[in-house]
């Protein structure tokens, strides 16, 4: 591969600030074969996962020291790195803030939703993983309110939302819609019920979390792009699970600001 080209989004497209979804070849070519997996754990090849993961430093013009990665466990903790040495690879979390330069924030998925936060007047950053257990967790209110008390404000923060897996794709049971609507009724507004089946929209779910907490709609932006429907660009382990095939993989969402 002598190029790698991430899926973005137009909300990131700022000076100074580099960021991408990589799909699971590297590219938004659907025709190239060539395996990006991102992933420390899985996969047959760890030594071409960890070169990948040097492509995407070098993507962001620096060393994989840079890149800060946690360990994801669908919980609701929050990590905020104040040292471009600061090793976190062994922290329980889901989200990573930064105000620091030279820093690159990632979030490693499989279906779950990578977010990308930026609140571009103070340069502060995070990188936000969000599959439904974090988000029912509220860890996208956790995470802003951290960027506020580092100095943000709500109105300047933008959301980005990955590749992840689709409503369509996410049929989900009974008691799982009833969990969600007992916290909130209007949550309903993010299933559709179908066929005598619910199925769960998490991109809709962010957008509502993120507007009830106060971030603008102009600011906020998705891909539309299911994981679980296109094999050929992402990996998706709901679909894998279904199949019945080992898991594959995961693909990294990264953001990062250059040292001005």
């Amino acid at each position: 591969m002598k190029t790698i080209n991430p899926i973005t989004s137009k909300l990131l497209i700022k000076e100074k600030v580099i960021h991408g979804f990589f799909t699971r070849n590297g590219s938004l070519d659907k025709n190239i074969k060539n395996d990006f997996n991102c992933s420390l754990n899985i996969g047959v090849d760890l030594k071409k996962n960890y070169n990948n993961l040097e492509k995407v430093a070098k993507f962001h013009n620096l060393k994989l020291k840079n890149l800060k990665t946690t360990k994801q466990t669908h919980g609701n903790n929050v990590v905020f790195i104040n040292d471009e040495k600061q090793d976190v690879s062994n922290v329980n979390a889901d989200a990573l803030i930064t105000n620091l330069p030279n820093v690159i924030l990632g979030i490693k998925t499989a279906d779950c939703a990578p977010v990308l936060a930026l609140d571009n007047k103070k340069n502060i950053i995070a990188a936000i993983h969000m599959g439904w257990k974090s988000s029912f967790k509220d860890i996208l209110g956790l995470t802003i309110k951290k960027m506020t008390k580092l100095g943000s404000l709500k109105n300047n923060i933008s959301l980005s939302i990955g590749p992840c897996i689709g409503y369509e794709s996410y049929e989900v049971g009974e008691e799982f819609y009833k969990k969600f609507i007992l916290q909130n009724k209007n949550y309903s507004k993010c299933f559709n019920y179908k066929s005598n089946k619910y199925f769960f929209n998490l991109p809709r779910f962010i957008i509502f979390k993120a507007l009830e907490i106060g971030v603008e709609k102009e600011l906020i932006w998705t891909s539309n792009k299911d994981t679980y429907k296109d094999n050929k660009r992402f990996f998706s382990y709901r679909r894998n699970t279904k199949n019945n095939i080992p898991d594959e993989g995961r693909m990294i969402s990264t953001i990062s600001i250059e040292k001005s």
